[in-house]
């Protein structure tokens, strides 16, 4: 049994040993005189200045620096290696001999690519909603829903940030200036603005008993929204709740309370409370 077990371990060290040093080995690759005289033996005589065959003549690539003309040796390696070059019926060396000088042209690629990855420049494009409204938060500290300015983007496989699809069109161009000139009114304030009116309105399809997005946790029902101040002064805020014809509130046997949340703190300024009982408010109109 021990014997056994020997000569099972030995076979076994020696499989690993012997794949270890298959893993070590670096392929051999074709030196470039190799591949010039190779070249110059079976492609040179079409593939040259004077009679460029398809337009390609060798003198076009560098065998020791073929990334420098990446784009053709592409093209001559995979005609190299679907053995479509040489020709049907012209010299052609052994098959093992225009692999290796494939494989080398390849190498030389990949190894050049490797020390220096370069994927090309995007090209120049506009930027789409969502990126310009993050550009307006982090350049002037806005957060302005810019949906209602612009027209929706288009989009191309799923993404709209392609550069394909963001053209600019006059229309479009317009349309950035007016959203420039909104906001850009917006970061400077103007003190002498006229009164304004903004309306929230909570559908009654909404699920009150839940929590809403946006809203401090805790909490259920209600809405959250986003409002620029455009100026310092005073804001009045109206709270309506739905109600039918006799002023009798919905939800109104419900022990909840009306909780006014601003900037992240609980609004507590005149003629504001924190906190209300809508069971007990009279009239269906709180402010």
């Amino acid at each position: 049994m021990k014997s056994i077990f020997v000569r099972v371990c030995t076979l076994t060290c020696m499989l690993m040993a012997s794949t270890a040093n298959v893993s070590g080995q670096t392929p051999a690759t074709m030196p470039v005189a190799s591949q010039q005289a190779l070249v110059d033996q079976y492609c040179s005589g079409c593939h040259n200045d004077l009679e460029s065959e398809g337009g390609f003549s060798w003198t076009s690539i560098d065998l020791a620096n073929p990334y420098h003309n990446a784009t053709q040796a592409e093209e001559v390696i995979r005609k190299l290696r679907a053995g479509m070059m040489p020709p049907a019926g012209q010299p052609r060396p052994a098959s093992s001999s225009l692999n290796e000088l494939a494989s080398a042209i390849a190498t030389a690629i990949d190894s050049a690519a490797a020390e220096e990855p370069f994927a090309g420049a995007p090209e120049l494009h506009r930027l789409n909603r969502t990126e310009y409204r993050n550009s307006v938060r982090e350049l002037l500290d806005l957060d302005v829903d810019v949906s209602a300015m612009l027209p929706p983007d288009q989009m191309s496989g799923g993404f709209d940030n392609i550069s394909d699809v963001l053209a600019v069109t006059p229309a479009l161009v317009q349309g950035y200036v007016r959203a420039a000139g909104k906001i850009s009114r917006l970061a400077v304030g103007d003190a002498e603005v006229a009164p304004t009116m903004s309306m929230y309105t909570v559908p009654k399809v909404v699920n009150q008993l839940r929590h809403v997005e946006g809203t401090p946790l805790g909490t259920r029902g209600g809405t959250s929204v986003i409002y620029n101040f455009p100026t310092d002064g005073e804001y009045t805020f109206k709270i309506t709740f739905y109600h039918d014809f006799i002023t009798e509130l919905f939800g109104a046997n419900l022990p909840e309370n009306l909780q006014a949340r601003r900037s992240r703190s609980r609004s507590t300024g005149p003629g504001w409370r924190s906190s209300r009982s809508i069971r007990t408010s009279p009239n269906p109109k709180a402010s």
